[in-house]
This record gives C-alpha cells, sequence and structure tokens, in this order.
C-alpha cells in the first residue's frame, strides 16, 4: 500500500539516481486509489488538505523526472537503438511514440543531408585555364578560381564557367 512516505522515498530515488527506477507494477493504479481517498479526507480537515497538497506536488515532481528520462531514453534510442530500462506499462507507450518520432526525423534529415553530399560528390572536375575573378555561384557559395587549380564544380558553376572558356573538364 502507498503512503506519502513511499510516494517521497520514490520521488527522492528518481531525482538521485540517473537512471529511470523501477516502478511496481501496480504503481499508477494505486497512486490514483491514494490520491482519491486523500483528495476524499482533504474535504474536511485543514491538516488533511495540506497534506493532500503535498502529494500533489510530490507526485508531480515524480512525474515530471520520470518525464524528462523517458524523453533521453527516447534520444538514445533514436540517435543509437539503446532500449529504455525500467518503464511502467504506462510509459512504454509514450517512449514507443517519442523514440519513432525522433528517429523518422532524424532519418529524414540525415537522409537528405546525405543525399546533397552525394549529389556532391557527382561534381565533375575542372582545370581552371585562366585565373577568374571571385564570384557568387548559382549554388550562392563564393568561389575563387586561380589558373591551373582543378575543382570540383556543380553542373550549374561548371555551365558557365564552360560558356566563357575559363575551365576544362578532367577526364
Amino acid at each position: 500500500m502507498l503512503t506519502f512516505e513511499s510516494i517521497r522515498d520514490m520521488e527522492r530515488a528518481e531525482r538521485e539516481n540517473k537512471k529511470l527506477q523501477k516502478m511496481p507494477a501496480q504503481f499508477f493504479d494505486d497512486l490514483q486509489d491514494y490520491i482519491r481517498k486523500k483528495r476524499a479526507d482533504a474535504a474536511g480537515n485543514a491538516d488533511d488538505l495540506i497534506e493532500y497538497q503535498n502529494i500533489l506536488a510530490v507526485v508531480e515532481r515524480l512525474f515530471e523526472l520520470r518525464e524528462r528520462k523517458i524523453l533521453e531514453h527516447a534520444l538514445d534510442a533514436a540517435r543509437i537503438g539503446i532500449p529504455a530500462e525500467n518503464l511502467h506499462d504506462n510509459e512504454k507507450k509514450l517512449f514507443e511514440q517519442l523514440s519513432d518520432s525522433l528517429s523518422t526525423f532524424r532519418n529524414a534529415f540525415f537522409s537528405s543531408i546525405r543525399q546533397q553530399k552525394q549529389e556532391r560528390s557527382e561534381d565533375r572536375l575542372f582545370r581552371i585555364k585562366e585565373d577568374v575573378p571571385e564570384f557568387i555561384g548559382p549554388d550562392m557559395k563564393i568561389y575563387n578560381l586561380k589558373q591551373n587549380d582543378v575543382v570540383a564544380l556543380p553542373e550549374e558553376t561548371a555551365k558557365l564557367l564552360l560558356e566563357k572558356g575559363a575551365v576544362e573538364e578532367v577526364k
């Protein structure tokens, strides 16, 4: 059976440890029953009302500590695939939703970066035939090309420089 002291002990253990602490299987059900009982007791007594408010404050801190740790576990799972430990059954769905959303976001972001990197690696190589004044290319990069430099250029920039006769493709 839950008591105010046992709830405070759980909150203290959660606060003092980096890892998510194991909760009894019926903890959330027992906690709701305990809070309902204390709310009924608080209706007629000022001391019970203060105790009820203290219980709610400790429960809120405990819940927020666990939320933060679950979020950190979800980040770890999305980044490197480490599964969470000591999740209560009620928290598993939250963890799965968070880690799935984070994984989806990360995969989309990094796949676009990989694609951009791959596209850049498809740039052709050119030898600069003559010094070219510094300019900003269609890709918004600043180019400062000197005679005999060999550089990879994106298609649009290469096309412009080929038309001016300033570069030749290296085979």
